[in-house]
């Protein structure tokens, strides 16, 4: 296969994967916010000014470009696609929670705040990223 043509297959997987992922994060995070549980800022930008809906989207291109490149060496990500994205947003959740100690606007949730949390990055991120990935890079 040609070279240019796996990247280009790469990165259509990955935007793609990621803008979805992001795009229905976002939504779980208005509706909390609707029912009054709070966001956090990312990277100490308000989650609900257009800098911070910015900053989710990129970042969120960001982990689905990272997977979708690592879909491409590791073929049991597009064989199992469910799983695996549901395993990718336990990582992208833990990820984020060391990026949120580091920048210094952590601050320790309560435990439902915790799961709600998780579960959003799971099925609302994970899922949608896997699932895309591996429907683009199939027909690919």
């Amino acid at each position: 296969m040609d070279r240019r043509v796996a990247l280009r297959d790469q990165l259509t997987a990955g935007i793609a994967a990621g803008i979805a992922g992001a795009a229905v994060m976002a939504a779980f995070l208005y509706a909390n916010t609707l029912h009054g549980v709070p966001t956090q800022a990312v990277l100490g930008v308000p989650a609900w000014t257009a800098g911070g809906i910015a900053l989710q989207f990129f970042v969120g291109i960001a982990w689905g470009c990272g997977y979708a490149s690592l879909a491409r060496s590791q073929p049991q990500l597009l064989r199992r696609p469910l799983i695996s994205g549901l395993v990718f947003g336990i990582i992208v959740y833990a990820a984020m929670q060391v990026l949120a100690i580091m920048d210094g606007g952590y601050h320790r949730p309560s435990a439902a705040t915790t799961i709600g949390g998780l579960a959003g990055y799971v099925v609302c991120y994970g899922l949608p990223v896997g699932a895309i990935t591996a429907r683009i890079l199939h027909r690919a």
